[in-house]
């Protein structure tokens, strides 16, 4: 019978495993191309192939070698930054680059229990402000800064 020896690295390869499998399956239309004339799918196959070997180490590691025991997590920073993403997702295109960011950054700060309101406000306004001079002005991103896109 096979004994897990590292639960925790099992967990990790078989996390590697699923991400580089659904990787090489989303990007199986796109052509790759040659390592001269590198093509759209080069890189997210090479990642895919990528995230499949340091899988396939760790599920062989987790059976040869001791390693941690899976800790409990606990959901609710994983719920809030879920959230996080999701309102993030439902403002970019209704309510701008600036807009979208503060909430997504404000829900994210909520995360954890030691949450200072004040200092989360101020990254927010900071950050979306940043975001948005650099994504488009230093890098001529076509997204809105303030509501929809003209």
């Amino acid at each position: 019978m096979i004994r897990i020896r590292a639960p925790q690295d099992l967990g990790a390869g078989l996390m590697f495993l699923v991400i580089g499998v659904a990787g090489l399956w989303f990007g199986r239309e796109y052509a790759t191309g040659t390592v001269a004339r590198i093509g759209p799918g080069y890189v997210p196959s090479l990642m895919g192939w990528g995230l499949l070997l340091v899988g396939a180490i760790l599920v062989i590691r987790s059976l040869a070698f001791d390693g941690p025991v899976m800790e409990r997590g606990t959901w609710r920073p994983r719920l809030v930054i879920l959230a996080a993403v999701l309102a993030f997702a439902g403002l970019i295109e209704v309510a701008g680059l600036f807009v979208a960011g503060a909430v997504a950054l404000g829900i994210a700060g909520f995360a954890t229990p030691e949450v200072r309101k004040k200092e989360i406000i101020l990254l927010a306004l900071l950050f979306s402000a940043f975001c948005a001079v650099l994504f488009v002005y230093g890098l001529n991103q076509p997204v809105a800064i303030f509501g929809p896109r003209a």
